[in-house]
């Protein structure tokens, strides 16, 4: 999201100028992208917390911690400055950098008369802010498994070599493998490189062992009850399974609205005695259609332990079933006659003479 087209700068600076409710450090330097924007609203305070190092060289940075009034941790910035040319040619780089509170990068501002640039000075336009942002969101970019070196296409006519670190290597030219070139700015490869690790660094360390000091109770709520996927997962995490009590229906809406990944997480550490409250089961095995095949596997095989109410809707949604989770649900029917409701049979036969569900036959042969 770019922050500056909703929020024009300013804007936000009259805003909270005249209300005295900003911090001066962010009244001067709005974010260019954010995603975070309800949280940025209600900023009131910041905290030192710390140095991390900047992987490329020498340097260190400062990382604060963003509060709002209470002084809640709302998510944390860092104003770096960093070289970011091997060969001299290009200026340092200016850039506020943020992450939130689990250390995922949220976005990054620049300083108003220190654009970012390529190789021989060229400012960088919009579409390269944009893709800088894009390149910056994947933690898992494919600069994060490589050396600088090992960017370019040594068998590439060069137009310039620079040294870096004792290796000879094209800082500037059209040597970048093609892989790389999807991902990173045309001419300013090792900005995009030292920026990644930068942002993906020892920073995210420290940020974790921070969390790791001040989580609370509280702070696991506001997770749980957050709009944000990566919160959700930190959070249960964090829980045993008996911790899942307190917050059992907040956890059946995240296993209906959130990854593959989280729903696994869910359905696998989840205690069984829960799973055979009614609510739960109603909440889990009502959204077999809408969640991805690995979990609907898992819904199956949590049957034995389920409420009944889970048999009986998962017979109005066999027609999602693959072969193998339709024949482990019937399977578990048939093991005992009692499972086999009225409601349930008809459900089944419906489906089996429907003619439109390829596994239709399977149906009939379990009923025979």
């Amino acid at each position: 999201m770019n922050f500056t087209r909703l929020f024009p700068a300013a804007s936000i600076i009259l805003i909270f100028v005249l209300s005295g409710m900003f911090p001066d450090l962010f009244v001067q330097n709005p974010p260019l992208y954010f995603r975070m924007t309800e949280e940025w609203s209600r900023v009131e305070g910041e905290k030192y917390i710390g140095i991390f190092k900047n992987p490329d060289t020498i340097l260190e940075h400062e990382l604060y911690l963003l509060s709002d009034e209470t002084e809640n941790p709302l998510f944390f910035h860092s104003d770096v400055t960093t070289p970011v040319c091997i060969d001299g040619i290009c200026k340092p780089v200016f850039i506020e950098l943020y992450w939130n509170l689990i250390g995922h990068y949220i976005g990054y501002g620049i300083k108003p008369r220190e654009p970012l640039t390529k190789y021989d000075h060229d400012e960088f336009v919009e579409a390269d802010y944009e893709k800088l942002h894009r390149l910056l969101s994947d933690n898992k970019s494919v600069l994060r498994r490589k050396k600088l070196s090992e960017l370019f296409d040594k068998n590439a006519e060069l137009e310039k070599k620079v040294e870096y670190k004792g290796e000879e290597v094209d800082a500037v030219s059209g040597a970048t493998k093609k892989e790389i070139k999807e991902s990173v700015i045309e001419g300013a490869l090792y900005s995009c490189y030292r920026l990644w690790h930068l942002v993906h660094g020892d920073v995210t360390d420290k940020i974790e062992a921070y969390l790791q000091a001040i989580y609370s109770e509280e702070l696991e709520r506001d997770f749980l009850f957050s709009g944000y996927e990566d919160y959700h997962f930190y959070a249960l995490k964090q829980m045993s399974g008996t911790d899942f009590e307190a917050h059992l229906s907040r956890i059946v809406d995240i296993f209906r609205s959130d990854k593959p990944l989280t729903r696994t997480y869910i359905l696998k550490k989840i205690p069984k005695a829960y799973v055979g409250r009614e609510a739960v089961s109603r909440g889990l095995y009502g959204a077999f259609s809408a969640v991805d095949i690995n979990s609907r596997t898992l819904l199956v095989e949590h049957l034995p332990y389920a409420h009944p109410v889970a048999s009986e809707l998962l017979s109005t949604q066999v027609s999602e079933m693959s072969k193998n989770q339709l024949e482990a649900y019937l399977k578990f029917l048939v093991e005992d006659e009692s499972r086999l409701t009225p409601d349930i049979l008809r459900n089944l036969k419906k489906v089996a003479a429907s003619n439109e569900y390829a596994y239709g036959y399977l149906i009939e042969r379990y009923l025979e």
